[in-house]
């Protein structure tokens, strides 16, 4: 799981995927994973911040694929996809955190 991120952008160099379809092929499955992930922790902790860092990093990798395939602006490719990227792994270890802390909260009492 941890090394695939850094295989995927590997694969439009390898001229297997062309560069913008590897974006638009993975934004399912980060749609899909960051709704797996992060609705069970929030029903556990309920801090709001978790869906908003998860929606935020959604709709900025969204905007990257936007910008790349339909308008051709390949410059916010990049920044737009690293600030998702970034926003969304915020949004897991934020609510592994809490997740964590909540369970430890019930143990203790």
């Amino acid at each position: 799981c941890l090394a695939l991120p850094l295989l995927i952008p590997l694969l439009p160099m390898l001229a297997l995927v062309p560069h913008g379809a590897v974006h638009v092929a993975l934004l399912l499955p980060i749609v899909a994973s960051s709704l797996l992930a992060v609705i069970p922790g929030f029903r556990q902790h309920r801090a709001r911040r978790v869906p908003v860092l998860a929606l935020l990093g959604v709709c900025l990798c969204t905007a990257a694929v936007l910008a790349d395939s339909v308008f051709g602006i390949e410059a916010l490719d990049a920044p737009l996809t690293a600030t998702g990227g970034l926003s969304l792994v915020s949004a897991h270890l934020l609510n592994i955190h809490l997740a964590r802390r909540r369970n430890c909260d019930r143990c203790a009492a």
